[in-house]
């Protein structure tokens, strides 16, 4: 019996198959749902995963060049948010779209915090953070081409490194995992090493699917959300907990953000692939099947039933640079 490297639990745990198909292959990959904490792992990862990260995956080849048609009124609003002015404005904004509430959070001199982003890719949300204003910016990504380093005119920033988590010695302020935690392996012994190099008063964000959802409880194997074999683990949200108490965190705040793609898991259940399921969205059928599609988009986060979940956390102990999570 597998042993879920979570909770420890090897009783009543339940396989399921699932097939690659974002890009084709329809290779089959066994996940296993602990049966205490329902925490995903993958059984048996493929020995050459490069494979399935071809050079179109969509995090490692979206161009930053969308990050430059950002109105500007967002871009004042996003400011008064970050230094904690216009609050009716901005607290309404987000009381209505609370998904749509920037990553980072306000507080004394924001704009200098040292951020970290983990597993950044082509740095887009960096290189979108830097047109915030955001000062001190650097991401680490095992699987980028090489190192990058920002030609804005803006800011020398941010500076992108091809490696690991674990060759990062410098302290950070904040610490992100931007859909990425869930593609790596060792979770305790990556938020671990995250916590050594979190300053005393920093914290940690992470954002993933989670199996927490009405979608995973619907779709399972089919879940778009799940996309095999690239996502290795996917917590539930007791299985996060679990984790983030065993490595010393405590979770400050919980957002459901947008649901994943409800329509694509549709039709990834019927077995089509990306390219198949491109073709039938210009469809009739497929126009007519977005369209019902879109209220569960606005309604699964405001109620909390989302598939896609953003945790803030801290040091169990720990304090915090002018304001609370």
């Amino acid at each position: 019996m597998l042993t879920c490297e979570i909770c420890g639990n090897s009783e009543r745990n339940i396989n399921h198959n699932a097939k690659e198909l974002m890009f084709g292959f329809a290779d089959e990959f066994i996940y296993v749902e602990c049966g205490k904490c329902g925490c995903l792992r993958l059984m048996d990862p493929p020995f050459d995963m490069a494979k399935y990260y071809p050079d179109s995956y969509g995090p490692h080849n979206a161009s930053s060049k969308r990050l430059r048609t950002l109105t500007y009124l967002l871009h004042i609003l996003k400011g008064k948010y970050f230094t904690g002015k216009w609050r009716l404005i901005t607290n309404l904004i987000i009381g209505v779209f609370p998904w749509k509430m920037p990553i980072i959070k306000p507080c004394d001199n924001v704009y200098n915090k040292k951020i970290l982003d983990v597993g950044c890719g082509n740095g887009a949300r960096l290189i979108e953070l830097a047109a915030d204003g955001f000062l001190s910016l650097y991401g680490v990504d095992p699987n980028i081409g090489d190192d990058i380093v920002s030609n804005s005119s803006e800011t020398d920033n941010p500076y992108i490194k091809k490696s690991e988590i674990f060759d990062v010695n410098d302290k950070y302020d904040i610490i992100m995992f931007n859909h990425s935690l869930e593609h790596m392996y060792e979770h305790e012994k990556v938020l671990l090493h995250a916590k050594s190099i979190l300053t005393d008063d920093g914290y940690l964000i992470i954002r993933f699917p989670t199996v927490s959802s009405t979608a995973w409880s619907k779709y399972r194997e089919h879940w778009y959300a799940l996309d095999p074999p690239r996502h290795v683990f996917l917590h539930s949200l007791k299985s996060i907990e679990i984790l983030a108490k065993k490595c010393g965190y405590e979770i400050t705040d919980i957002i459901s953000e947008t649901v994943s793609n409800i329509t694509l898991s549709k039709l990834y259940r019927i077995g089509l692939d990306r390219k198949q399921q491109r073709k039938f969205l210009k469809t009739p059928r497929g126009i007519l099947m977005r369209v019902l599609n879109l209220p569960s988009k606005f309604f699964a986060p405001r109620v909390g039933k989302s598939d896609r979940i953003r945790l803030y956390l801290r040091k169990s102990g720990g304090t915090q640079d002018g304001h609370k999570l």
